[in-house]
């Protein structure tokens, strides 16, 4: 064997495993070299035309089992598929009538809330509105960015040089 043609072995091996023929880079080699094995024309020293392997329909034969079989595999990813999403098709159409109930029941709040007499206005509001602010002062949310720090908490002259000092 020749550095071309274990090249050429080399190279058919690895599209065998990339296209799913076969499992593993051995069993690519394996494969590679049974077609290759197979394929040899045998060299006639008359100068005549060289004849066929007897063994052409045997390769057409694992030729078509190999394309079956990566069809076979295709058919059930294309099904598993279908049925996930029909699946979701079906979770989509749930959600969308608990949306549509959500909506009515909304509606039917919204028409029976206006029946109701509203508050009016008087200086509790007021108070209420002066009591939300407070807490909003007194309790900052926390932030990754800046923290819980103020600006009395940290000197600018920490953070930057000025020069001697």
């Amino acid at each position: 064997m020749d550095i071309s043609s274990a090249q050429r072995i080399n190279r058919l091996a690895g599209e065998l495993k990339r296209h799913g023929f076969a499992r593993t880079s051995s069993d690519g080699l394996e494969q590679a070299e049974r077609i290759f094995i197979d394929a040899e024309l045998p060299k006639e020293d008359n100068g005549a035309a060289p004849q066929r392997p007897s063994n052409d329909d045997d390769l057409y034969r694992r030729f078509q089992a190999l394309l079956a079989q990566q069809n076979q595999r295709l058919a059930s990813g294309m099904q598993q598929l279908q049925v996930t999403i029909d699946s979701m098709k079906q979770e989509i159409a749930g959600l969308k009538g608990e949306l549509a109930q959500a909506k009515s029941q909304l509606r039917s709040a919204s028409t029976a809330q206006p029946n109701e007499p509203a508050p009016s206005p008087t200086a509790e509001p007021q108070q209420t509105l002066k009591t939300e602010e407070k807490p909003k002062e007194e309790q900052r949310p926390y932030s990754q960015r800046v923290g819980n720090w103020k600006s009395e908490d940290v000197s600018i002259e920490k953070m930057f040089y000025y020069g001697k000092k």
